[in-house]
């Protein structure tokens, strides 16, 4: 099976959930960088022969009915991306007639890839280089 991608990961201490007085040591994958919608515009534009700001125009009105969407209610689900959800967090009662907005602590935003992301992001098609984490974005492989 062929490499796909390539993570750089560090070691981070933590305390152990389990074991409070006890610490280990877990990989952390160390973020390259933050992709914003003008970088993915420009990357669509350079794949596509469509112009950058045609792009733009239906990027911000597919996120904006996403928004709309979800907001009331809705599951999308985005061919080979996958499926954008609401979940609400809330108190109990002791009776279904007893439950009422009052219950509702949180709303939250989720996202579930589909098995195409999935599986990109499988252990298989990874390799993974491990670098030490310093002050500021600078990282050192430790790791030939």
């Amino acid at each position: 099976m062929a490499v796909n991608g390539r993570l750089k990961y560090y070691a981070v201490k933590r305390k152990n959930p389990k074991k409070a007085s006890e610490t280990n040591y877990y990989a952390q994958l160390y973020q390259y960088s933050l992709i914003g919608r003008d970088q993915i515009l420009e990357a669509a534009s350079r794949n596509s022969s469509i112009p950058k700001a045609y792009i733009g125009m239906v990027y911000d009105a597919l996120a904006e009915e996403v928004l709309n969407f979800v907001r009331n209610g809705h599951s999308i689900t985005l061919s080979n991306f996958g499926t954008i959800y609401t979940t609400v967090r809330s108190t109990p009662a002791q009776t279904p007639e007893a439950v009422s907005r009052d219950n509702v602590k949180r709303v939250k935003f989720h996202f579930k890839a589909c098995a195409r992301m999935r599986k990109a992001l499988s252990l298989q098609l990874l390799s993974f280089e491990k670098v030490e984490k310093v002050k500021g974005n600078y990282i050192a492989p430790t790791e030939p």
